[in-house]
């Protein structure tokens, strides 16, 4: 996918896409390897301080703006481009799987909230017509299962940094075409084994705010976003 509009925030190159522009990639075709990352404060604060995930993640096909506080400080940059959860767009790409009848996979961690059975139960009760498996790890083993599997789409729920790189190294000896996207913990909102903020809450961009009251241990990833993440934003201006 041809990038668009760049913008240098903390010292990361990012050129963001709209959610429209990931599905356009189902309507118009797979050509090659799609690497999809999704984007919010605290990814960019690890990216600033490790340079080869910062490689990663500016060689990335698409860039989705996922975080609010990420968003924010975009549209002071000038950009448009309108922010997109990890969630929405997972359930755009099953719908779309789904439709299209897709072969799609999972890579998991061992210690995965949703784990291979609440993944199945979700997927036969709403997307029946995906052709789907479930991999845990990102050993060799999974690695070599997806070469052999070709999959039209891989969601890799890893968590940052370790599903974007295991994506990038993917990506370099893939020879079928398909979309890769690593999405955190949004498998757990689908399969429902934690709860989504009231839509009003998302809309504002208060998820955080609803996560932190129910998941108290998130503070510190909450103090990296709002209060790190901001001055390290304006140091750089």
């Amino acid at each position: 996918m041809e990038k668009k509009n760049e913008y240098r925030i903390c010292d990361m190159m990012i050129s963001p896409s709209n959610r429209d522009d990931v599905r356009d990639v189902f309507i118009d075709g797979m050509y090659g390897f799609q690497q999809v990352v999704t984007l919010n404060p605290e990814i960019v604060l690890k990216a600033c301080a490790d340079l080869s995930y910062r490689t990663v993640l500016e060689n990335a096909d698409v860039q989705v703006i996922d975080g609010f506080g990420l968003y924010a400080f975009l549209y002071a940059h000038g950009s448009r481009v309108r922010r997109c959860t990890g969630v929405d767009l997972l359930e755009d790409l099953l719908y779309s799987a789904n439709t299209l009848k897709l072969r799609l996979a999972y890579v998991i961690p061992a210690n995965a909230l949703s784990q291979k059975k609440d993944i199945s139960t979700f997927m036969q009760d709403v997307y029946p017509d995906v052709m789907y498996d479930v991999y845990v790890g990102k050993g060799v083993e999974t690695h070599d299962a997806l070469t052999s599997l070709k999959p039209h789409v891989i969601v890799v729920s890893l968590g940052a940094p370790d599903q974007d790189v295991f994506l990038a190294r993917y990506k370099m000896g893939a020879k079928h075409d398909c979309i890769g996207i690593g999405v955190g913990g949004a498998v757990d909102f689908l399969t429902g084994m934690i709860p989504r903020a009231p839509q009003w809450m998302q809309k504002c961009g208060l998820e955080w705010f609803y996560r932190l009251c129910r998941e108290p241990r998130r503070m510190r990833r909450i103090f990296n976003a709002l209060i790190v993440f901001p001055c390290k934003y304006l140091r750089h201006l």
